[in-house]
């Protein structure tokens, strides 16, 4: 009987035992529910424990997507700027419920650059407390930077049937996500905008480099097919811009000097090339090829270069890559592309010929147009562009974005007699940037026309860099698929502005 008893009294504390345990779970779990509320945004705390408690009756509300912005320079929103295109910062979504305090509502040109918003791949998703993500541009390349790590809150009491109560309203401040501080100067993006908008173009791009630091002073695009496309950074026929590589190719091979002799009779007719020239040019040399930009002259160079030399000097210049400050190993805008030279094989002169001049496969970015004057006017050395500085966390300065070491692309002889030849483009009568020789500005120039369809169209470029014996900045105008006066027309329209708008900018020196 006592064994009996014995083991019935072990049941029985065993028994008690599991209930104290069952009841401090129970008891716990009660706790976490009522006073905890892991429902509820838990972090950082409610202003009093009362919230706490009532939380399960409120109505929560995202009021702050706590994204962070894509700043200019000097710290000024681009969704702020009041340029041309440009709106407002801040605006309340209907669809979404919420007011977004991001860059999403840019307009203008640099919305391209800033780029889009929009639904998640994955939702609900941990890492994402905003149903949404960067979907091009900046956005989309830094969306893990630029992300709120906790939206704003605002919560207001409601009764057991959903009607609201009178009552305090209590508010959660966002945890917001780190800002984006690009090279850009308000002042530069003006004066390109303007220079746009002043030639009326519909289709093209401005960018300005700063050279001492080969920086993104201005970055204006406008697309005329509605794509959300950066023109800026995408491959476009080049026409006579590529005769400065030609150029280039030619001075470091030996094979040509700026003295060389050519003669144009306004075309070559060999086997296989029938070209036409623009005009007549007579008896030239090298450095007058250059400035009056002859086609045939540079077209007999690419034949006796051949294929090679040309490649060898389109690798040095890092064309190849789209030339943008890189993260990762990965350009920071995704849409930018690398420039083409050959499609074909083949070393037919008549491949050579076209080449040489820019036409045929070649393709090349307005970035990179720009990028190769300022390599020319730093003495033929060669850095990608920079177009970010900084992160800009809640707490001050975060990472810092450089950009990778430059290395020599051409000799500085090479880029000297080039820019010589440039300066020429401007100053004499029959150079053909010599439109922009009254504009105060000592310029080295070289334009360029990109024959498209035998309807007349054509892409027109302008490309320089000032003042030409001590540069501090660099150029490009790209006016795309007009009528060929039309776009000339804009291209030299646009470069006068932003000319005009120099002389008034505060001296580069004083960029922060």
């Amino acid at each position: 009987m006592s064994m009996s008893k014995n083991s019935f009294d072990k049941r029985l504390v065993a028994l008690a035992v599991a209930h104290i345990f069952l009841v401090a779970v129970l008891l716990g779990r009660l706790f976490v529910l009522t006073v905890l509320r892991p429902q509820a945004p838990s972090y950082p705390a409610w202003p009093h424990s009362a919230a706490r408690l009532d939380a399960e009756h409120m109505h929560l509300s995202v009021v702050n997507d706590g994204r962070g912005r894509i700043l200019f320079r000097n710290g000024q929103a681009i969704s702020d700027y009041g340029g041309q295109g440009m709106e407002p910062h801040g605006k309340i979504d209907e669809r979404a419920g919420y007011w977004r305090f991001h860059s999403d509502y840019t307009q203008g040109s640099l919305a391209r650059l800033v780029g889009q918003l929009g639904l998640p791949d994955r939702w609900p998703d941990v890492h994402l407390p905003i149903a949404e993500q960067g979907r091009s541009g900046l956005e989309f390349t830094f969306d893990d930077v630029l992300r709120a790590r906790q939206p704003g809150y605002m919560g207001q009491l409601h009764d057991a049937k959903g009607h609201l109560v009178a009552g305090p309203e209590y508010r959660l401040l966002a945890i917001p996500g780190s800002s984006l501080r690009t090279t850009l100067h308000p002042e530069w993006q003006q004066a390109a905008e303007s220079a746009m908008e002043d030639s009326d173009i519909s289709d093209g791009a401005v960018v300005v480099l700063d050279t001492t630091h080969n920086e993104v002073l201005a970055f204006a695009n406008r697309d005329a097919s509605h794509a959300w496309s950066i023109p800026a950074v995408n491959d476009q026929v080049p026409g006579s811009v590529f005769k400065l590589i030609t150029a280039a190719a030619s001075l470091d091979s030996f094979r040509f000097r700026p003295q060389s002799v050519f003669v144009c009779h306004g075309g070559l007719h060999e086997p296989g090339v029938r070209m036409n020239c623009w005009r007549v040019h007579g008896r030239e040399t090298m450095t007058e090829a250059l400035a009056a930009s002859c086609d045939v002259a540079f077209a007999e160079i690419g034949i006796a270069l051949g294929r090679q030399a040309l490649q060898d000097t389109f690798t040095r210049l890092h064309l190849q890559s789209s030339q943008l400050q890189e993260i990762r190993g990965q350009p920071i805008l995704a849409e930018a592309s690398g420039a083409v030279l050959f499609r074909h094989s083949g070393h037919d002169a008549g491949l050579l010929a076209n080449t040489a001049i820019g036409q045929e496969d070649v393709r090349l970015s307005p970035l990179q147009g720009v990028n190769l004057v300022s390599t020319i006017a730093n003495g033929g050395w060669y850095r990608p562009v920079r177009l970010l500085l900084d992160a800009q966390g809640p707490h001050g300065k975060g990472a810092v974005y450089g950009i990778a070491r430059g290395s020599r692309a051409m000799s500085g002889w090479a880029a000297q007699q080039i820019g010589i030849a440039m300066r020429q483009a401007v100053i004499s009568p029959w150079g053909t940037a010599h439109a922009l020789a009254n504009t105060g500005v000592e310029l080295a120039a070289k334009t360029g026309t990109a024959e498209l369809t035998t309807a007349g169209l054509a892409n027109a470029w302008i490309v320089g860099f000032a003042p030409w014996q001590r540069p501090r900045f660099a150029f490009v105008v790209f006016v795309n698929h007009q009528p060929s006066a039309r776009a000339h027309n804009q291209a030299f329209r646009a470069a006068h502005s932003l000319l005009s708008a120099y002389r008034q900018i505060p001296s580069l020196d004083d960029i922060n």
